[in-house]
């Protein structure tokens, strides 16, 4: 953002082991459907790859915006809860 104090977009969302989860900016999501970034993340073979695809798929598509992306797979989640003092978030 431009402003001296920028206030981010914070959801709370129940993973379980196997999801991807694929945080972008609007430079990638403004030019990609929902559908597509699900068709991606069962097509492209890893997460590296995955981040990639997001940023060439919208430079193609004539983003106006700077595009950046990140994929995380979910391999393993512990089974005891974080107390929450510990948790730690933006």
């Amino acid at each position: 953002g431009f402003d001296l104090f920028v206030q981010p977009d914070v959801s709370r969302v129940t993973v379980q082991e196997g999801d991807m989860l694929i945080l972008c900016t609007d430079g990638a999501w403004s030019v990609i459907e929902d559908h597509e970034f699900a068709e991606l993340s069962t097509s492209v073979p890893n997460v590296n790859a995955l981040s990639q695809a997001i940023v060439q798929l919208a430079a193609e598509r004539g983003s106006d915006d700077n595009a950046s992306a990140i994929a995380v797979h979910v391999q393993y989640l512990s089974t005891e809860a974080e107390p929450v003092s510990q948790r730690r978030g933006l």
